[in-house]
C-alpha cells in the first residue's frame, strides 16, 4: 500500500525551521529551552526516519537492514516525544526537586522508554516488534501495541502531573501545553482510518510550532543580546519556587561600573560588550562544570545564575570562575575595558522573598 507522505515532508520542514530558530534566537540555554529543543530534535529525527522507512518500504525486498534500521529509530523516537515532554512540563512546572529529582520517579519515567528500546535492539533477531515479509513488505509484530500502552501511559503521567501543578504553570500556559494530546489523539485517528495518510507527525510539529510562539514566547523570555532568560521570567522562577516549596542558590553577578561603561561606549557598543560578557560567563559556568543551571540577564549587567541544592558546592566554584574571568576585562575595539564586578551566593526562600532585583 503506498502511502502518502507530504505531511511528513512539511513536518520534517517545521521541526528544521523550529531548530534554525531556536540557534538563531539563542533558546539552547537555561532548562526550559534545552527541554524544548531536544523535543523539536526528536520530532526531526522521527519524522525524517518515518520517511526513510516508508521510502524504503516501496523498494520491495532490497534494502533490509537499512528498513530495520529506519523504522527502529523511528519508533524508539516517536516513543521518546511523551516522556520528554513530560521532562518539559515538569520544567515548565518547577517541580523537578519532586519529581525527577527523586530515583523512583526517574524510574518510573524512563523504564518504559528503556524497555522499548530493549526490545527493539532484539527485534531483528526476534521480529516480535516488527518484521517484514517474503516480499519485503512491513508486519507488524505481537509486541507492536506496546508502542500504545506506553504513549498511553506516558499521556496519563503528563496530563496528571499538568492538572496537579497547573497553579505553577506560566500565565496563559496551561491549555497552550494541553493542545498537544487531543490534537495527536486526533491525528492517530485518522491514520488508523486511513492508514494512507502519515499526518501524526506534522500534527506533533504544528503544536510545536504553537508552543514554541505562545508559551516560549522568545521575544518575552529570552534576551537576545545575551541568550539568556529575562527579567520577568526570573521573578516567575522564585514565585514557582514558592508555589512549590523549592529550595535552590542563586548566584549573583553585577557589574558595578556598567552604566559608566554604558556612557562612555554608547548603546550599541555597549551591548557588544554585554554579549561578550555573557559568553565569558557561560564558558566559567561550563568550565566550573556546573550543572542543571539557569541564566537570567536583569538588565544594566545584573546576571543571576540558578540552580538547585544538589549543586551548591560546584556553585562556590563557579562563583569564583566568574570573578577570576571578569576581572580580567576585554579587549575591546582596540581598548583595554575594566569590568569590576560583584559576585555573591544567596540560598532561597532563607535570603530571597518573591523577587530580587
Amino acid at each position: 500500500m503506498e502511502k502518502i507522505i507530504y505531511f511528513d515532508y512539511a513536518a520534517v520542514a517545521t521541526f528544521g525551521l523550529l531548530i534554525i530558530a531556536c540557534a538563531v534566537r539563542k533558546m539552547i540555554k537555561g532548562h526550559l529551552n534545552r527541554d524544548f529543543f531536544i523535543l523539536v530534535l526528536i520530532g526531526f529525527i522521527s519524522t525524517f526516519s518515518d520517511i526513510m522507512a516508508i521510502t524504503l518500504d516501496e523498494a520491495g525486498n532490497d534494502y533490509i537492514v537499512w528498513k530495520y534500521i529506519f523504522h527502529s529509530l523511528y519508533l524508539f523516537f516517536h516513543s521518546a516525544t511523551l516522556p520528554y515532554y513530560l521532562i518539559y512540563i515538569i520544567d515548565l512546572t518547577g517541580t523537578r526537586h519532586l519529581t525527577l529529582d527523586k530515583p523512583t520517579y526517574k524510574i518510573l519515567v524512563f523504564l518504559p522508554l528503556e524497555i522499548e528500546a530493549f526490545l527493539l535492539v532484539l527485534n531483528a533477531v526476534t521480529g516480535y516488534v516488527f518484521h517484514f515479509g517474503a516480499a519485503g513488505e512491513y508486519i507488524r509484530g505481537p509486541l507492536f501495541s506496546l508502542n500504545y500502552l506506553i504513549a498511553g501511559f506516558y499521556m496519563v503521567l503528563s496530563l496528571v502531573h499538568m492538572f496537579r501543578y497547573q497553579k505553577a504553570l506560566l500565565k496563559g500556559s496551561m491549555w497552550s501545553i494541553f493542545v498537544l494530546f487531543p490534537v495527536v489523539l486526533a491525528a492517530m485517528a485518522v491514520q488508523y482510518f486511513f492508514p494512507k495518510i502519515v499526518i501524526e507527525m506534522f500534527a506533533c510539529s504544528i503544536c510545536y510550532l504553537y508552543i514554541g510562539m505562545i508559551v516560549m514566547r522568545p521575544e518575552e523570555m529570552t534576551d537576545s543580546d545575551t541568550g539568556f532568560m529575562k527579567t520577568d521570567i526570573y521573578a516567575e522562577r522564585l514565585k514557582r519556587s514558592r508555589i512549590n516549596k523549592a529550595t535552590g542558590s542563586v548566584l549573583m553577578i553585577n557589574i558595578s561600573n556598567y552604566r559608566a561603561l554604558q556612557h562612555s561606549l554608547g548603546y550599541k557598543a555597549s551591548l557588544e560588550l554585554l554579549s561578550l560578557i555573557s559568553d565569558r560567563i557561560l564558558v566559567s559556568v561550563i568550565r566550573s562544570r556546573l550543572r542543571g543551571y539557569d541564566l537570567y540577564h536583569l538588565g544594566e549587567g545584573k546576571f543571576r545564575i540558578i540552580v538547585g541544592n544538589g549543586e551548591r558546592p560546584i556553585l562556590l566554584q563557579s562563583a569564583k570562575e566568574i570573578q577570576k574571568d571578569l576581572s580580567e576585562g576585554f579587549l575591546f575595539r582596540n581598548a583595554e575595558i575594566s569590568i569590576l564586578t560583584n559576585v555573591c551566593i544567596l540560598h532561597w526562600p532563607d535570603d530571597i522573598g518573591d523577587f530580587d532585583n
